[in-house]
């Protein structure tokens, strides 16, 4: 997780068109939603924003892994259709690569949702 540390943060958001921009907003929010659980209630907007930031870039594997992580954090906060709708959007795109660890987990998630 160092690469996801507040220096990195801070480089990301000085310039949102680094190419790793949305995955080092989504992995810095993830890491203080794990260490820190009360910081979900501040975490749903960096991951938003993490999944818009990979819509504009059409970076589909960041989008996947951000709209995968906010539907966890919403189906937490029992937002269940709101976290269905986020993943189910993004991973209807997916027709290829259903065999990779982020299709499966997104997938699985789904399922439970």
């Amino acid at each position: 997780m160092r690469l996801a540390g507040s220096n990195t943060l801070a480089r990301v958001q000085a310039d949102e068109d680094i190419w790793c921009a949305a995955e080092i907003l989504r992995a810095w929010t993830n890491r203080h939603v794990t260490v820190d659980t009360t910081g979900r209630s501040g975490s749903e907007a960096p991951l938003a924003h993490s999944l818009e930031i990979a819509r504009r870039q059409g970076a589909k594997a960041w989008e996947l892994r951000a709209a995968t992580s906010l539907a966890s954090l919403l189906r937490g906060s029992a937002r269940v259709t709101q976290a269905r709708d986020t993943l189910q959007s993004v991973l209807s795109h997916f027709t290829q690569g259903r065999g990779t660890r982020d299709v499966q987990a997104a997938a699985d998630l789904l399922s439970q949702l």
